[in-house]
């Protein structure tokens, strides 16, 4: 992601005493913490995983994608932007959340399907190209392809996708009604995603994901004019981590 600096803020003392793993998470252990398990179903006795601010902090950094530190704070730069991995499979933490999101599972919740694009640059395993076989009894939601931005509203340089969020959706005889929920994502020249919209009014108006649970930028489309995130303003998370960025102006 393109926008903001994620940073330590007294870094030591914002280590929690219940950490147990290495920041490098090679550690074949877990402590135990009272963290959310957002997968549908698993095998693996995991049943939580790192909660200290290091490993919090480096792992979410990956989708922040700006390290600099802010000289003003003593803090200093994340340079593990890797996801963790246990028993051979990836996760990542949302910041300001005790959610736990794993590479190559199924997510419907708005916030994990906003997250999980930005920590692992593709969609969850329960997205499709094709409605036929979505029904009310499974988790499947359809990417439906390329979004042109005839509007003009989101911003250039990218090449965008358009997903369904099942919030939207409604059942009947005849199948699947989509409704008007979706989460609009645009990949970079390089082809990462880099930003990610949602929009619950059929892409009247949007808000992009600010990288962290709950973390939404102003709407804007027929409301206003897209304004780029950029370094300023803080947010505290409940995991220590601060998150800084104005808004400049439209793009």
């Amino acid at each position: 992601m393109r926008f903001k600096n994620l940073i330590l803020s007294g870094l030591i003392g914002l280590l929690l005493v219940g950490y147990s793993c290495s920041p490098t998470g090679q550690d074949s252990s877990l402590p135990s913490t009272d963290t959310t398990v957002s997968t549908p179903s698993s095998s693996s006795s995991i049943s939580s995983v790192i909660s200290s601010s290091v490993d919090t902090f480096d792992t979410a950094d990956r989708f922040t994608g700006n390290q600099d530190s802010l000289t003003n704070t003593g803090a200093e730069k994340l340079e593990d932007t890797t996801p963790r991995e246990y028993e051979n499979r990836k996760y990542v933490k949302i910041p300001n959340s005790n959610t736990i999101l794993y590479e190559d599972s199924r997510y419907t919740k708005v916030e994990e399907v906003a997250a999980y694009l930005q920590f692992f640059d593709h969609a969850p395993s329960n997205y499709v190209s094709s409605q036929k076989n979505i029904t009310k009894d499974n988790d499947l939601a359809l990417m439906k392809g390329k979004f042109q931005n005839k509007e003009g509203y989101l911003p250039q340089g990218y090449t965008f996708t358009e997903m369904d969020l099942r919030s939207g959706y409604s059942f009947s005889s005849n199948g699947v009604s989509r409704g008007k929920d979706r989460i609009v994502f645009g990949k970079d020249s390089s082809g990462n995603i880099d930003v990610v919209f949602t929009t619950f009014d059929h892409y009247k108006n949007f808000s992009e994901y600010l990288g962290y649970y709950d973390g939404w930028g102003t709407t804007f489309g027929e409301q206003g004019k897209y304004e780029q995130p950029t370094e300023s303003d803080v947010i505290f998370t409940d995991d220590g981590a601060i998150f800084t960025w104005d808004f400049t102006g439209e793009n």
